[in-house]
């Protein structure tokens, strides 16, 4: 399958089905390197938010990039509209 751009929505239930499958796989690598943080000493609640921020801006990359990439690109993230 060739690789996208990121300006181009995924096409077909398999792409869209293939990139919704791949968020738990890269949570779960993302918690594995915080782990390895954590033993080399930092702050866990430090760790902790690196994880949460990395992983909601990924899904809402691409929820946006499934749906409506150019809609999200005029847009900023949710999470920072009320800091």
């Amino acid at each position: 399958m060739p690789d996208q751009d990121e300006g181009t929505p995924a096409r077909g239930r398999l792409a869209q089905t293939v990139r919704l499958a791949a968020l738990p796989d890269a949570y779960a690598g993302r918690t594995a390197l915080g782990l390895g943080k954590r033993l080399g000493g930092r702050p866990a609640e430090v760790v902790a938010e690196q994880v949460q921020q990395r992983t909601t801006e990924r899904l809402f990359a691409t929820l946006g990039h499934l749906k409506a990439p150019q809609k999200w690109a005029r847009r900023s993230p949710p999470w920072r509209q009320f800091s």
